[in-house]
């Protein structure tokens, strides 16, 4: 087994202090209702087994058809790629503060700014009954590389309904990996052979299905 070397962007001790560079939830999101990995009920459709194979055919599939989560085929991949940088891309947090209350969606994306360096820029925005979203102001100070303290503030004690997190990765040979999380769940995995060409997406469509589709082979 390949150790892994992971090198995360200049904004390492934001990322693991507001638990956006990782799968730990902070005090505020442990209010989630439905936190948490669904029961395995089996493996990978036979069919997304196949697909897997086509793109990777090293993969040793015997532990996909007895799981049924997208962290196993992460975890088997990471064992056979070396790591060079991961990044967070963005987080959406939707919430209510209390009771009765109209939705409101907080966003923090990285992005480059007017001098070609990448920060995090936070938004928020507050939803109608129908989901059409109006920007609420944030403050100067709180908007760019918001700190830990200012991002719990919003939500430290509001209903948290979704929490998504979208991470790219790229690997010593060659791969482009895309990984989305809503809460700590893993429900969507795109993997691009940035040298050969071809990739593998797979998503989770519910509790018990994943499926997997492999491009350009």
């Amino acid at each position: 087994m390949k150790a892994k070397r992971l090198r995360l962007n200049f904004l390492t001790p934001f990322l693991l202090l507001t638990g956006l560079g990782s799968g730990t939830l902070t005090l505020a999101q442990s209010k989630s209702t439905g936190a948490g990995r669904p029961a395995k009920t089996g493996g990978l459709p036979s069919q997304s087994v196949r697909e897997v194979k086509l793109c990777f055919p090293q993969m040793d599939i015997g532990e996909l058809l007895k799981s049924s989560s997208l962290t196993t085929l992460k975890e088997m991949f990471d064992h056979q790629s070396i790591v060079l940088r991961k990044d967070l891309r963005t987080r959406v947090i939707l919430f209510r503060e209390n009771e009765g209350e109209p939705l409101k969606r907080l966003r923090v994306a990285s992005q480059k700014n007017e001098k070609g360096k990448f920060e995090y820029v936070m938004m928020l925005q507050k939803l109608d009954a129908e989901g059409v979203a109006t920007d609420l102001p944030v403050p100067a100070d709180q908007k760019i590389n918001p700190k830990p303290s200012m991002i719990n503030s919003y939500i430290a004690s509001a209903e948290i309904l979704e929490d998504e997190r979208e991470f790219s990765e790229s690997t010593k040979d060659g791969h482009f990996i895309l990984s989305k999380f809503r809460k700590d769940e893993l429900f969507s995995l795109d993997i691009r052979k940035t040298l050969l060409g071809g990739s593998l997406y797979c998503e989770r469509k519910d509790a018990t299905a994943i499926y997997c589709a492999c491009e350009g082979k």
